[in-house]
């Protein structure tokens, strides 16, 4: 059951810590951890975020201007697939459980996704970005996966030697990280079928790797991690994703006034937007 970076499975929706996107947080403990969104989104056919004068460039524009204005939200990249400009991966930092369930309830995820096609990836994971991360930088994304009956206790012994001999290496070409994707949980709790579909579910680390230049080749590392790579290639079940160049996002600005953009976007197109795009349940 590979979904390491495929889209979300209905009728799964996100979770993080065990619970779901939508369930209200108790105020006695709510959970301090911050939370790092990936959102994976394919652009429908001819859009086009990147030329101003496209209503889809408009309304990305207004989606970030909204996401970054969310309290808590502390750092916002986004970038294209290379070669695939019709392709988007968001990468947002959130200070913490809360702060993310703002999100996935707000506008601005809506209007992100309102020229998508249906079901984009939309995962979480408990991770802090490292602080070298910078506009500009090019991302590989590497899904690993293990199995739903099988212990993550070997590729996690395996990650941990490799990041040690990264940070041992201190090479300024690139910045290794990565977590395991919370799995996605069942949209119905009383559902037998759906807590089955959610428990099916492999185990997903994601590793992010930071390139300050141009992507590296294992050829150029050196020899302990270089077997570091091929230990760790055992685990791979999908494509790797290469980004463009990182945008950042400036975080905490004013929230704007979304029924004034800069280029007012009419209110039947706007509703015609929200109609395909209904909040979630």
């Amino acid at each position: 059951m590979p979904i390491s970076l495929t889209l979300l499975q209905s009728p799964l929706v996100p979770f993080v810590f065990g619970e779901s996107w939508s369930k209200t947080l108790s105020e006695a403990e709510p959970p301090s951890h911050p939370i790092l969104s990936v959102c994976k989104m394919s652009l429908r056919p001819g859009t086009n975020v990147h030329h101003g004068n496209q209503t889809a460039a408009r309304l990305w524009t207004t989606s970030i201007d909204y996401i970054r204005s969310i309290p808590d939200c502390t750092a916002f990249y986004w970038a294209s697939v290379k070669n695939e400009p019709e392709t988007l991966i968001a990468l947002l930092q959130w200070k913490d459980v809360s702060a993310w369930k703002k999100f996935q309830s707000s506008i601005g995820f809506r209007l992100m996704t309102a020229f998508s096609t249906p079901g984009c990836l939309n995962r979480a994971l408990p991770l802090s970005l490292p602080d070298g991360v910078t506009s500009g930088d090019i991302v590989e994304m590497v899904p690993f996966q293990v199995a739903a009956a099988e212990s993550t206790t070997n590729f996690t012994t395996i990650w941990a030697q490799f990041t040690a001999n990264a940070q041992e290496a201190n090479d300024p070409r690139w910045i290794v990280s990565g977590g395991w994707l919370e799995r996605d949980g069942p949209r119905n709790y009383d559902s037998r079928e759906e807590k089955a579909l959610a428990d099916q579910q492999p185990s997903v680390f994601l590793a992010l790797i930071f390139c300050k230049d141009s992507p590296l080749s294992a050829s150029t590392l050196s020899p302990s991690l270089q077997e570091g790579v091929s230990l760790l290639s055992q685990f791979v079940t999908g494509p790797c994703i290469l980004t463009t160049p990182l945008r950042c996002e400036t975080v905490a600005q004013p929230m704007p006034d979304l029924a004034s953009p800069s280029q007012p976007i009419s209110c039947n197109s706007m509703s015609r937007l929200l109609k395909i795009h209904p909040p979630r349940l």
